[in-house]
């Protein structure tokens, strides 16, 4: 593994890579393409732009929609030391302009004004900028700042420092064994961190990334079906679609979902469906980024997360912080070179006051334990965590046995109170396509895999899923939707 002090910075190395390959395509959406050459021009006349209206290393932010004009501004911002804030195009226009008011960038760029720039061309390229390396960027000051789905009301922005998304470039090299004849997928918004990482290290290899977002499912899965050795970075709601596609993808290399832990069910049907591809979960955090990564090769059980990183440490405690003895569940604290700087405050200040920190190490605010050959397996939000008749129950442990019947497609618990019990679990399920699922059925499968204290008792469907914008299961929504009597009850 280099030094630190050995990197090239991610803007300076996609501008080697412009002065030395300019004419490989970097980005593609739909019919769209940029080379690394345009790439590179754009992200210098933007630079260019941010250099008129504010200093060096403040605060820029973009509110971008489009991948195309996204990178490009992302990357101007870098050749300037600016720390990014991306904010989410899709929240309303008060969450934004809320944001922004909090934080004060010195600048922000949408999608109109990235094009006026790029397209009015009233810079002379600055050459100089192609053949900086940028050497003195501090890769241990703020570099990016991602913002949680908001959907507990006003965003969370996390910063992170370069050398935590560098030295993770470094941590997966080996694991997913990028080469030049690889395409990296990119299926969201770069506003998920998850897809930024991805199309961040594709430009940093060199490669082709490639965006789905915006386009119907049908065109996903059939342009998706045509590229040659894709890697695909995904959630498993994501990678649900590929299973009910009737294509065969046996273009896809390796598939990397992130996001939410992948069901048994459904990592079996994608070992089916995908019979060419490498199937590898990461299991991290935004506050975190990579802790834990399962591997094929590592043989791990189908339940686990997999073991932790390369220079990730993982401790597991009980709630005051002791040690607990192996096997034994916990609370997971992660010790980490990746993680993230602070919270952002306003001010382009930094905080970590907000996360409980113990001898170094970060609580992740999940459960889990360490089996014996050292797999992790995490068992649930730890504040998601509840009591029913005197016993801690997981939410997660729940969705995952009832998940494992062949009529649900998904399943989401969570408890309401319960005079005799404490509280009691309600499940919402959506059933499969063209399937008539009773309660009865749900809970005699219930008996046959979960102790008698954690079966739901009321179970509800619903049609059309609700998701955050990070696609994973919109827990509040589903709790006012029973608060407001307007789920549908399974009988």
């Amino acid at each position: 593994m280099r030094d630190a002090l050995q990197r090239n910075s991610i803007a300076s190395q996609i501008m080697r890579h412009a002065d030395q390959n300019g004419d490989v395509i970097a980005v593609q959406h739909g019919l769209s393409a940029l080379s690394y050459a345009k790439l590179a021009s754009s992200a210098i006349r933007i630079a260019q732009y941010l250099e008129q209206q504010c200093r060096n290393g403040q605060s820029v932010s973009l509110c971008v929609a489009d991948p195309m004009k996204f990178l490009p501004a992302f990357i101007g911002a870098r050749l300037c030391r600016h720390n990014v804030l991306v904010l989410n195009p899709a929240w309303p226009s008060a969450m934004q302009t809320q944001c922004i008011d909090h934080l004060t960038p010195a600048c922000t760029l949408d999608d109109k004004t990235i094009e006026a720039i790029v397209q009015a061309e009233i810079f002379e390229l600055n050459i100089d900028f192609v053949h900086s390396d940028c050497d003195d960027t501090d890769l241990n000051a703020p570099f990016y700042t991602g913002f949680t789905s908001g959907s507990e009301g006003q965003p969370k922005g996390f910063t992170r420092h370069e050398n935590s998304w560098l030295h993770s470039f470094e941590t997966d090299a080996e694991s997913y064994g990028l080469s030049a004849g690889d395409t990296v997928v990119c299926p969201g918004s770069l506003a998920h961190s998850l897809f930024l990482y991805a199309s961040l290290r594709a430009l940093y290899a060199g490669l082709r990334v490639v965006f789905f977002n915006g386009l119907n499912q049908r065109d996903q899965r059939t342009e998706l079906a045509e590229i040659q050795s894709a890697v695909l970075f995904a959630v498993p709601a994501q990678l649900r679609a590929l299973v009910d596609s009737p294509l065969r993808y046996e273009n896809l290399r390796l598939v990397i979902s992130a996001g939410a832990k992948l069901q048994p069910k459904l990592r079996a049907a994608l070992t089916k469906t995908l019979s060419s591809a490498q199937i590898m979960e990461c299991y991290g955090s935004s506050e975190l980024s990579y802790i834990a990564l399962s591997k094929p090769v590592d043989m791990p059980p189908a339940e686990s997360v997999g073991k932790a990183c390369a220079g990730v440490q993982i401790r597991i405690t009980d709630n005051e912080y002791r040690p607990v003895t192996q096997g034994e569940t916990g609370r997971i604290l992660v010790k980490s070179p990746l993680r993230f700087i602070g919270y952002a405050q306003p001010d382009n200040r930094n905080s970590l006051n907000n996360i409980q920190k113990i001898d170094d190490y970060l609580d992740s605010g999940d459960s889990g334990y360490i089996d014996e050959s050292g797999f992790l397996f995490v068992t649930g939000r730890s504040d998601r965590m509840m009591s029913v008749a005197g016993h801690s129950v997981f939410p997660e442990q729940i969705e995952t046995a009832l998940a494992a019947f062949e009529k649900i497609r998904q399943v989401a618990i969570f408890p309401v109170f319960d005079e005799l019990r404490g509280q009691r679990p309600i499940a919402v399920v959506q059933v499969c396509p063209e399937t008539n699922l009773s309660r009865s059925e749900i809970v005699a499968f219930a008996k046959a895999h979960l102790p008698d204290h954690a079966i739901p008792r009321h179970y509800y469907c619903i049609t059309n899923w609700p998701s955050t914008v990070s696609d994973k299961t919109d827990i509040q929504k589903l709790q006012a939707m029973y608060q407001q009597q307007s789920l549908e009850q399974l009988r």
